[in-house]
């Protein structure tokens, strides 16, 4: 088994390869993005407009702010023990497990205690509406109270993407997403317990993805000899997953903290255009859950040929990708521009909130393909273990540029379409540098 995993990705079809990757990511991330939309739609269903706007728009940028940086730093963990399994040097990789899993798990208590203790204080820095801002810290305060599932699950999922299975974190997932979609109608339809219910259920169903995910690493890969009793864990090894794991993390807490000065801009139009927001963001997921798949998948696969020197196969399978991804991000787009108040009707019946939402799926939705070459490029970028320019270019050109935006251009459109245009350009200026990096990097290998 593990030698037709390696061959597939290092020597198979290059296609072939990639689909082994991307489609156990896709769906996986798939349910595991199902877990806030049932959320927000049996909320919105359920309770109402100002309940949606509690579970959505600011109280999950805050969670991503957050738990992003945890995840991101799981990420370099997955580019490190890729290489070594690329590279067939199994003592290194299961020593990188180790100490991969144990981070996470010292990181989680670390997320817990902070969550809970700066929500209040988080809702207040994005300006969280008043009519919503006790359902937001309820859901935000249970929710941090869980996470720790939810961290070490993303780790051990990241441990299967990097060893080229991504097909056995799917199990937990299908029937956690079930689980989760049970719950959410059991503790918010029969026992009335309202955006606490929500956040209870995703909690329940985290918790289970996660003691599933363990004991499926555990049993499934004995090539590891994985052993819960047997971990250890290696400083060199973690001082190489954090060497590629912060700069990671701080790039996912850019585009975070970003949001989080727009959602503070957005609040600032009413309840109703917060539920709006809250709406695109699940309709944002939907798209970015493809993207990032091909993203991951990239990196996987980059990181494995790196590590068995076959770097011209790397570079063939980024081509590819870029490719799939457009033909993807293109009907997407058509979509969301033709059927945005259909869709939005899911989530909600107030005519109100729809035809916010129409403008604000119509300032952003068009221009998606500018954002395809940043999330497939870094991802290339990243599995050669080159974490320094994808970093910066998304601090300076994401963060600062859209901070700058909210602050000076958005002044000279006061409409949200005004406000949302930051997406767009900061869009053009970091793909633009992304491109001209990996082709100058190209140039340097030949």
């Amino acid at each position: 088994m593990q030698d037709n995993r390696y061959n597939l990705i290092t020597d198979g079809p290059i296609a072939k390869g990639l689909s082994s990757l991307f489609f156990p990511i896709l769906f996986g991330t798939f349910f595991q993005q199902l877990y806030n939309i049932a959320d927000s739609i049996v909320v919105g269903k359920l309770i109402g407009k100002k309940a949606l706007a509690a579970v959505g728009g600011g109280t999950s940028q805050i969670i991503g702010l957050i738990i992003g940086f945890v995840i991101g730093v799981s990420a370099g963990s997955g580019v490190l023990i890729s290489q070594y399994y690329g590279n067939k040097d199994l003592e290194n990789t299961k020593k990188s497990i180790d100490s991969a899993i144990i981070m996470s798990l010292a990181a989680s208590i670390a997320i817990t205690i902070l969550g809970v203790y700066l929500t209040p204080f988080l809702l207040r820095l994005i300006k969280t509406p008043e009519d919503i801002f006790a359902l937001s810290e309820s859901y935000l305060k249970l929710y941090f109270t869980g996470s720790s599932m939810m961290i070490i699950y993303s780790m051990i999922s990241g441990i299967f993407r990097s060893i080229g299975d991504g097909r056995r974190p799917l199990y937990p997932l299908v029937i956690g997403s079930i689980l989760n979609v049970f719950l959410d109608l059991l503790l918010i339809g029969h026992f009335n317990l309202g955006v606490s219910g929500a956040a209870l259920a995703t909690v329940l169903s985290q918790t289970f993805c996660c003691i599933y995910s363990l004991f499926l690493l555990r049993f499934t890969h004995p090539e590891l000899e994985f052993h819960f009793r047997g971990m250890s864990f290696k400083k060199e090894k973690a001082k190489k997953m954090l060497r590629m794991g912060i700069p990671i993390g701080i790039q996912a807490m850019m585009f975070t903290v970003s949001k989080l000065f727009l959602i503070s801009g957005i609040n600032a139009f009413g309840s109703d255009t917060a539920a709006a927001w809250a709406v695109y963001t699940k309709l944002d997921t939907i798209y970015y859950t493809v993207l990032s798949a091909f993203s991951m998948s990239i990196t996987a696969y980059v990181g494995q040929n790196y590590g068995a020197g076959k770097t011209q196969r790397a570079k063939k399978a980024v081509r590819k990708t870029l490719l799939f991804s457009a033909i993807y991000t293109l009907s997407v787009s058509l979509l969301y521009t033709t059927k945005s108040e259909w869709i939005y009707s899911i989530f909600t019946f107030d005519e109100g909130v729809i035809g916010i939402g129409h403008e604000i799926v119509m300032t952003i939705a068009p221009f998606l393909l500018i954002y395809l070459p940043l999330e497939i490029l870094t991802g290339a970028i990243q599995g050669e273990g080159k974490i320094f320019v994808p970093t910066l270019t998304s601090i300076f050109g994401i963060c600062f540029f859209r901070v700058i935006w909210l602050y000076t251009g958005a002044n000279f459109i006061p409409t949200i379409g005004g406000l949302l245009l930051c997406y767009p350009l900061s869009w053009v200026i970091n793909s633009t540098i992304i491109t001209i990096y990996y082709l100058y990097r190209r140039q340097e290998a030949k």
